[in-house]
């Protein structure tokens, strides 16, 4: 089911990668979902751009936290020893000045 609307999701759709949240991995219904194109930092210091699935719930978080918190947040992680290749990052959106705290799967 949809984590926003709760409404059935199909089964074909489970399978498609842009029909799940990228910050809470929770299913969206196409009605749902919000993409936004983010800017990352590849491996190689290339800048490249990506369409990124949030639902309604992620997006109003990380849209009042602070970049200081969210820096601090890595921080604090990368000093605990979490590895974050692969599986967090931060990035900018291309429609907005704020920043944000999503995957990069």
């Amino acid at each position: 089911t949809c984590v926003t609307c709760t409404s059935p999701v199909s089964g074909r759709r489970l399978a498609k990668p842009s029909s799940t949240c990228k910050l809470c991995f929770g299913f969206l219904c196409s009605a749902c979902k919000i993409v936004r194109k983010l800017s990352f930092v590849d491996p190689d210091l290339q800048m490249t751009q990506r369409k990124v699935t949030f639902c309604t719930a992620c997006i109003s978080e990380v849209t009042t936290m602070s970049a200081i918190d969210i820096a601090r947040a890595k921080l604090s992680d990368v000093q605990q020893g979490v590895n974050f290749s692969g599986a967090l990052g931060y990035a900018s959106s291309s429609n907005s000045s704020e920043t944000s705290y999503n995957t990069q799967g």
